[in-house]
């Protein structure tokens, strides 16, 4: 039996690239190379570890999950992004977890904010990663008194509510409420009604015929989609502010700062208060000079802050404002909260077990799965030359990857070492002992995640400060001329 497995040829990650070139107007050739079978990928990038129950084997997904972020890096190259090593964007699937240490957990999400909760009438995907998720289960299950002491007596709380047959009532107030929650879709089988992965909302005027150069992006995303979406735009030469609130810090500040310094490297900080009249200028004038704006804000939030994305985009020749939610920029599901384990359960990037229960994939699988398409489709726009407004929201992604088919047989989970393989495969061996993945007669093993850099600060907790003396900032906001 061989170690390896990579053939030539046009693989699910090449027909992914171009599918979505396709779907973006791009005229564009994915040059062949070879590739791995989708589950032996996906054994080998990190994410399997992170999928099943601790005390149990590792979870094969139901689609071709590994070879889709290969895909989308294969798609982003083609229209001028970075060159990513082979495997490098399956690796992003699970950086998050090899920098904090998470591991797989069941029906807990890695992370352990998020739960899939059984009821009598399905399954319900809770995430109460935040404070005010907490105190919003009195008003959520419609009962008095405080809230519940901690996550878990939350998790048992509406488990006792789901007993009682309540599961779909549950996941509308839930939305009412802005609680990340979803109702988990079957595996590989998203619902009907999610969203196409993007969406172009508005036009305007096309800017000349000369060779685009490298945009001026305004970074107001947070968390992981958005992050690490700018920061391949980083990598392909883009100049990249990224804008704070110090009162309403980036979210990701609270987690590994290993984590939050690898996604935001290259770019350059600014913090301001915004809703001040200093901020509001500030933001205006970083408005005036970039040329792609990407947020993960809703649109009433937008418009609190003076922010209209459809005028932008109007505005000057060739702008670019990419929106990025969980389900969707406008109508009720512009309203709808959610995190990458809940979208990505809600629109079936699960794993089923053969005791028939749910258990997640990986970690947050839809906030690297968005930053990697939403890259492609935020540097093929600026290409293009267009102004376009776009919508992406993390479930048209999950549900685009969910339905892209693993073509031939299956690998198959076997326990015990792998019998040969290079010294790194050998050496990987050890964190996830006695599990490998088989199809036909080649096989891999089961690999901890890595990260793309180490992990050289632990401390968390981070605050943002002004990149530069406030004056400068409201001259040149990004330290540099606007070329």
């Amino acid at each position: 039996m061989s170690v390896g497995g990579a053939r030539a040829g046009p693989g699910p990650a090449a027909r992914h690239a171009t599918a979505l070139l396709g779907e973006l107007g791009v005229s564009a050739v994915v040059p062949p190379a070879p590739e791995l079978h989708p589950d032996l990928l996906w054994a080998r990038c990190g994410a399997m570890a992170l999928s099943g129950r601790a005390d149990g084997p590792p979870q094969l997904p139901p689609s071709a999950v590994a070879s889709c972020a290969e895909g989308a890096a294969r798609a982003l190259a083609a229209v001028g992004g970075p060159q990513l090593a082979p495997g490098a964007a399956a690796a992003l699937l699970g950086e998050r977890a090899a920098i904090a240490g998470f591991v797989r957990r069941g029906a807990t999400s890695c992370g352990g904010a998020h739960r899939l909760l059984r009821g009598r009438a399905g399954v319900l995907a809770v995430g109460l990663p935040r404070e005010e998720d907490l105190r919003a289960v009195p008003a959520w299950l419609e009962r008095e008194g405080s809230p519940p002491g901690d996550r878990e007596a939350a998790f048992t709380e509406v488990e006792r509510a789901l007993g009682r047959g309540r599961l779909r009532e549950l996941a509308v107030r839930a939305t009412w409420l802005g609680l990340p929650v979803a109702e988990a879709a079957a595996p590989g089988a998203p619902p009907p009604g999610v969203p196409p992965w993007l969406r172009v909302v508005a036009t305007g005027a096309r800017r000349g015929a000369r060779r685009a150069r490298a945009p001026r992006v305004l970074d107001l995303s947070a968390l992981w989609a958005g992050p690490l979406l700018t920061s391949l735009l980083a990598a392909a030469g883009a100049r990249v502010v990224k804008l704070e609130d110090p009162r309403r810090p980036d979210g990701a500040r609270s987690g590994p700062r290993a984590f939050f310094e690898l996604l935001n490297r290259g770019k350059r900080p600014v913090g301001v208060e915004l809703g001040t009249p200093r901020g509001d200028a500030i933001l205006a004038r970083l408005l005036d000079w970039a040329d792609l704006v990407v947020e993960g804000s809703r649109p009433r939030a937008l418009r609190q802050l003076g922010i209209d994305a459809e005028h932008f985009v109007r505005a000057r020749p060739g702008r670019v404002w990419l929106s990025l939610t969980a389900w969707g920029r406008e109508g009720e599901a512009g309203q709808r909260v959610g995190f990458g384990d809940d979208v990505a359960a809600g629109c079936g990037l699960l794993a089923r077990e053969p005791s028939g229960g749910l258990v997640f994939l990986a970690d947050a699988l839809a906030d690297p799965l968005a930053g990697l398409h939403g890259a492609v489709a935020a540097l093929a726009a600026w290409r293009s030359g267009e102004s376009r407004l776009l919508d992406l929201s993390l479930a048209g992604v999950a549900a685009r990857v969910a339905r892209v088919e693993v073509p031939g047989p299956r690998g198959e989970v076997r326990e015990g070492a792998a019998g040969s393989g290079s010294p790194a495969e050998r050496a990987a061996r050890r964190p996830t002992p006695g599990y490998r993945v088989v199809v036909g007669r080649t096989e891999a093993v089961v690999s901890p995640p890595v990260a793309r850099a180490p992990a050289v600060a632990t401390g968390s907790g981070h605050r943002p400060g002004p990149a530069a003396p406030s004056s400068r900032i409201a001259a040149d906001p990004a330290g540099m001329s606007p070329a």
